[in-house]
């Protein structure tokens, strides 16, 4: 929880002994939402061991108590002869913060709490945490970093204690009982109300139903751009292939923007891959997304979807989709992905990048009558291999109000620029704490990020604070062992950091032994024209198809 962690620094000149208390009580929803209390207590007499005396409004108006807010929108600080203290008072909130938040995942409810009590390692005593969690249904798992620190109380009741140097990773599953009331994927009906019909086996252009790609029929074709308009659905089952063969990238002559990408979504796509049946979209279209134009009311819900070749993953400005990235591999994907102003809480969570383009990144955090919820974009728990093909992993370009999070993930194979704020413009925030970067250096560390430490067109310093020492995605880097070789690693290795040093060897092996470099040798291309009325364009590929409407000339 960013604001815990920052009220325990409080930009003091000496860390505080036994000074930060956390207490109280909360309960995760079946509706992804947070009620309770949680009271958090400095203690005045040991706060004077830093030499500088804490007032209510000095503390009141520090940056660190206003970063509290995020999470605690309504906590106002208090005094008594002891302590000042924050009550913060959850009333049915959806907390979205990288180290505190309630999400549904698989039709599971899904609470995550990390603090470091110690970021100061000259430090004893920081702080002691007593929170009891409740659930709406029975506990399913329990993940810790340290033995003792969740202890269960009851079958839908924990209690989170720990004290003084303690470190807390914490992530805990449940049922949501009789039923999950936010839903994170779309349902057996479309938002129009209407039942969705089988695909065919070759689709393309605008669709007039809700469309649902199933296993059963699965590879699909895609002839041409599926148009998704704003009223219908499209669901994608785990398992399904589709094969885009229309207009693909590297063909410029006479082709519109509508016919670049692979979908064009003003509707919603949803896309349903598991871990053991991902879904898989080849063809190399010039895009895999396109936006242009696109409401608040668009959704691109991707989980366990393995992307690879084509140019970019998503394109258009002036475009207000929802676009959620999770659990996938991009993989010789080269263009940036465009995020424009994101209307709802953003994560982009457990992907694997490689040879790709960066998430360039822009949204407005302000709160407003029109806008209550306001949107907060997180990067978190991502691995990334080597370094990006557009200089940057993570940029942001705009935060207005609030600050782009970066957090858990690891930067292999370094070093490279990693996190970067975009020259030129103001009004950007990154706060890319408690990532893997290969390194405990911040020397080092900051030679992976641009910030205003590397010129004056840079207008913020990103944070980089308690880098991790390890990498804690050893799932993903599995993942991508088995992925890039086609094995899996299962001999013993000393780190993570060495079995994918291990998979990174045996690609080179391989195509050594094949005389072939890891990126793909292109078949040949032809070039057909395709004739609509009068119009005529020029269509390049392997196997060229002309679009939809249009017919080849002889």
């Amino acid at each position: 929880m960013r604001s815990v962690r920052t009220l325990a620094i409080l930009a003091l000149p000496l860390m505080l002994t036994g000074c930060l208390r956390i207490e109280g009580e909360i309960k995760a929803g079946a509706d992804a939402k947070v009620t309770g209390v949680l009271e958090y207590g400095i203690s005045k007499s040991l706060s004077q061991i830093s030499g500088e005396t804490w007032t209510l409004e000095k503390l009141q108006n520090s940056d660190e108590a206003k970063d509290a807010k995020s999470i605690c929108a309504n906590g106002i600080w208090s005094e008594n002869s002891q302590e000042f203290v924050m009550t913060c008072n959850f009333s049915s909130s959806q907390v979205s913060d990288p180290d505190l938040y309630v999400k549904i995942v698989d039709n599971k409810i899904e609470f995550h709490y990390s603090q470091n009590l110690d970021s100061d390692e000259e430090s004893l005593e920081l702080g002691n945490v007593t929170m009891k969690v409740g659930f709406p249904g029975e506990i399913i798992t329990i993940r810790e970093n340290k033995p003792g620190t969740v202890l269960k109380s009851s079958n839908n009741q924990i209690t989170l204690k720990a004290a003084g140097t303690a470190k807390i990773d914490v992530t805990v599953t449940s049922s949501c009982g009789t039923t999950c009331g936010v839903a994170t994927t779309l349902g057996d009906v479309g938002t129009n109300g209407k039942p969705y019909v089988n695909a065919p086996k070759t689709a393309g252009g605008l669709i007039s139903e809700n469309l649902r790609f199933t296993k059963a029929n699965s590879p699909y074709t895609l002839t041409s751009t599926l148009q998704i308009p704003k009223e219908f659905s499209v669901i994608v089952d785990a398992g399904v292939e589709i094969i885009y063969n229309g207009p693909r990238y590297g063909a410029k002559s006479g082709i519109s923007q509508d016919q670049e990408g692979m979908f064009y979504v003003h509707g919603n796509i949803d896309f349903k891959g598991t871990d053991s049946n991902q879904i898989k979209l080849s063809g190399e279209p010039r895009y895999y997304f396109l936006v242009e134009g696109s409401k608040d009311n668009a959704n691109i819900l991707i989980n366990d979807v393995i992307f690879q070749g084509g140019y970019g993953l998503v394109y258009g400005s002036a475009s207000y989709a929802y676009f959620s990235l999770k659990n996938s591999i991009i993989s010789d994907v080269p263009a940036y992905q465009y995020i424009w102003y994101p209307t709802k809480p953003l994560i982009i969570e457990g992907n694997i990048f490689k040879n790709s383009g960066g998430m360039s990144i822009g949204f407005d955090g302000r709160s407003s009558s029109k806008k209550p919820n306001t949107p907060q974009v997180t990067v978190r728990d991502n691995l990334f291999i080597g370094p990006s093909t557009t200089d940057y992993w993570v940029e942001n370009w705009v935060a207005y109000g609030s600050t782009l999070f970066v957090t858990g993930n690891s930067f292999t194979e370094g070093p490279y620029t990693a996190v970067s704020v975009r020259k030129g413009y103001d009004n950007v925030s990154v706060n890319a704490s408690g990532n893997y970067w290969g390194t405990t250096d911040q020397t080092k560390i900051a030679s992976m990020v641009k910030d205003s430490k590397d010129g004056l067109d840079f207008q913020t310093v990103i944070k980089t604070d308690n880098p991790l020492t390890f990498s804690s995605l050893s799932n993903l880097i599995d993942k991508s062992v088995a992925y890039f070789t086609g094995y899996s690693a299962t001999q013993a290795f000393k780190s993570a950091e060495d079995k994918l040093k291990a998979a990174q060897d045996k690609i080179a092996e391989n195509a050594k032994k094949t005389k072939l470099s890891s990126t793909k040798v292109p078949a040949k291309e032809i070039t057909i024209v395709c004739q609509k009325g009068k119009s005529q364009l020029k269509v390049i590929g392997v196997k060229p198809i002309c679009p939809s409407g249009y017919k080849k000339t002889k």
